[in-house]
């Protein structure tokens, strides 16, 4: 079970609901790679109520707008971004799902070619 700052926090914590699915969690960990990829965090108000109304109810700009000097892939990019969504049936199905994705991107970006399986 994975605790977020509140910029992190899924679109499901901000009414503190039930026990986290995998989805927030997800959602968690695309924010510390969003700040890895940008530099910045997806959503921040000047307080920490405004910071989980925007959660709630703003998506975060692209790691390409927000950081163009960056060069952040377009596929660690999409990934990011899916894994952000404000909707849990958006993000990955898992959390391997997720990993398997962010791997492949890397690998496509060291190698510089798409998985042949």
């Amino acid at each position: 079970w994975l605790v977020a700052a509140w910029e992190h926090n899924s679109p499901q914590q901000v009414p503190c609901g039930p026990k986290l699915q995998p989805a927030p969690e997800i959602y968690i960990l695309a924010g510390g790679q969003y700040e890895f990829l940008t530099h910045d965090s997806p959503l921040m108000g000047p307080t920490s109520r405004d910071t989980l109304e925007l959660v709630a109810t703003t998506d975060p700009k692209p790691p390409s707008e927000v950081a163009p000097d960056r060069n952040v892939s377009p596929a660690l990019e999409r990934i990011c971004m899916q894994a952000l969504s404000k909707s849990a049936e958006d993000r990955f199905e898992s959390m391997g799902a997720f990993c398997e994705n962010l791997r492949d991107a890397h690998l496509e970006q060291l190698i510089g070619f798409d998985r042949p399986w």
